[in-house]
């Protein structure tokens, strides 16, 4: 890093703490992490509210450690709070340990495609640049 890039962010880190001004982060939005399907749709009554949303509706993540199925379960539900699945166990092991440490993960509808005897939801999973 230059002199002149690395005294800019002194700076500006200065600024932003001894005046309170708001300094941009490094990334301007959420950082995409996978773009999945949800597991599970056919057990949860959720996927009634995904009727008429379109594509980048927001969806909630919230962990499951105490699934009796998988200990690094997230839960997928709409933005009413009604369950819709879960992310699947392949996808699931580092998005649930970024949420242990604290990060906020969010999704957002892909795609809902009905499928001969099931419903294929896709979603892309986002963390929050805070």
């Amino acid at each position: 890093m230059s002199t002149l890039a690395k005294n800019t962010w002194q700076q500006l880190a200065r600024l932003d703490y001894q005046q309170g001004v708001a300094v941009p982060s490094a990334f301007g939005q959420d950082i995409f992490l996978i773009s999945t399907s949800i597991a599970g749709v056919g057990y949860y009554e959720g996927i009634n509210d995904l009727e008429g949303l379109e594509s980048d509706s927001p969806l909630q993540l919230q962990r499951d450690p105490m699934n009796q199925h998988d200990s690094l379960a997230i839960k997928v539900s709409s933005a009413s709070g009604q369950q819709i699945g879960h992310i699947p166990r392949i996808d699931n092991a580092i998005l649930a340990r970024l949420m242990d440490a604290g990060k906020q993960l969010s999704a957002k509808l892909e795609a809902v495609k009905q499928r001969d005897h099931w419903t294929q939801v896709g979603i892309r999973v986002y963390m929050q640049n805070l």
